[in-house]
């Protein structure tokens, strides 16, 4: 009999130490529309203490969280702290507006053992939703931005791109004529309230594809315009092709070839240019002007025979001009280049209308 009653004694002193609720904190910005959390901390009255879950329930202006606890079995009566967070689901709350929150524990012997009041504001949702989608973030000049409208309970639509009203209403469209950094923004409305979304696309420019050409006899050299960190791609109109910024072609029949120049750039962006060109034998006569680029391939000196009264131009494979000064020992009819600084590599010599390649080793 005396063991009984000391176990009463025990089991009905456990609430003593009660379960106490210290805080709650609740996620900023609360909405009825989504979930929130609340931050609960307190102590249990013994380390075998579990918290099984929480129950919501809402009465008027008054919300209330129960954590339900469990403690199976006998444990150390040793003051123990606990936290944990408890989540209000979307829509348990009706309605925005000032609510009283209740946080309590519930442990079944004893029923509630501890409550902690405090208010709070949940702010209300708006009916309407803004939403769309781009059929892609990164684009070429010439594509077209697809924009599929998903926004609901609107009753107005806005658009703007850059920061200037595009048009208003609701449905699909597309947008072409971009360039650079683009910033698309979806403004709705149901006649009490707004909702805004935005996304940001990239359109990459158009690749320069424009070039330059120069006839030597049935020799033609064409040296692209854009940077050289393009992929370039030659058709010379006679059925051959040809890649590089710089590209020579020498046609082998009379007639007007149409040559295009197509540049892709890092982007995968395409341009292209063409350039009709004409090569005739008829009525072309030997110039009496010549010149002669020795040695070839060469190391340190280059020399250049001939007579001009234009300027001679370097370029490496890339077709990017080279600056490349005439030795104090050249004269009218001898050119000399020290070549010993540059990379081995192809380069090319345009002089007047003649165009050569040279290899420096």
């Amino acid at each position: 009999m005396k063991k009984l009653l000391f176990f009463a004694i025990l089991f009905a002193s456990a609430p003593l130490f009660g379960q106490n609720v210290y805080t709650a904190t609740v996620s900023p910005g609360p909405l009825v529309c989504a979930d929130f959390t609340i931050d609960v901390t307190g102590d249990f009255p013994a380390t075998n203490y579990l918290i099984l879950g929480e129950t919501v329930t809402v009465s008027g202006s008054t919300i209330t969280v129960q954590l339900n606890l469990d403690a199976p079995g006998f444990g150390l009566t040793i003051i123990s702290p606990f936290t944990h967070t408890a989540t209000v689901p979307a829509n348990t709350v009706t309605s925005g507006g000032s609510y009283t929150l209740n946080v309590q524990t519930f442990f079944p012997p004893f029923g509630v053992t501890s409550t902690l009041s405090q208010g709070i504001i949940i702010g209300a949702c708006c009916a309407a939703n803004a939403a769309f989608q781009t059929n892609a973030t990164d684009y070429c000049w010439d594509e077209t931005v697809l924009v599929t409208d998903s926004s609901t309970g609107a009753t107005t639509v806005e658009w703007y791109v850059n920061n200037v009203l595009d048009h208003t209403g609701a449905g699909d469209f597309s947008l072409t004529g971009l360039s650079g950094a683009v910033n698309i923004v979806q403004v709705v409305g149901d006649g009490s309230c707004t909702d805004s979304t935005e996304t940001n696309i990239q359109v990459n420019p158009e690749p320069t594809s424009s070039f330059n050409v120069i006839q030597s006899g049935s020799l033609f050299t064409f040296t692209a315009s854009g940077t050289s960190a393009f992929d370039y791609s030659w058709d010379f109109g006679d059925g051959t092709t040809g890649t590089g910024a710089l590209a020579t072609h020498t046609y082998s029949a009379d007639g007007n070839y149409n040559v295009c120049l197509t540049a892709t750039d890092a982007d995968s962006c395409i341009a292209d240019s063409c350039v009709t060109v004409n090569y005739s034998t008829i009525g072309i006569t030997e110039s009496a002007q010549s010149f002669r680029v020795y040695p070839n391939p060469a190391v340190d000196i280059v020399q250049i025979e001939g007579v001009s009264t234009t300027d001679i131009q370097w370029y490496n494979e890339l077709g990017q001009k080279i600056d490349l000064l005439e030795d104090a020992s050249s004269h009218n009819y001898i050119h000399v280049f020290n070549v010993s600084a540059l990379p081995a590599g192809l380069y090319y010599i345009q002089w007047a209308d003649k165009a050569e390649k040279i290899i420096i080793q």
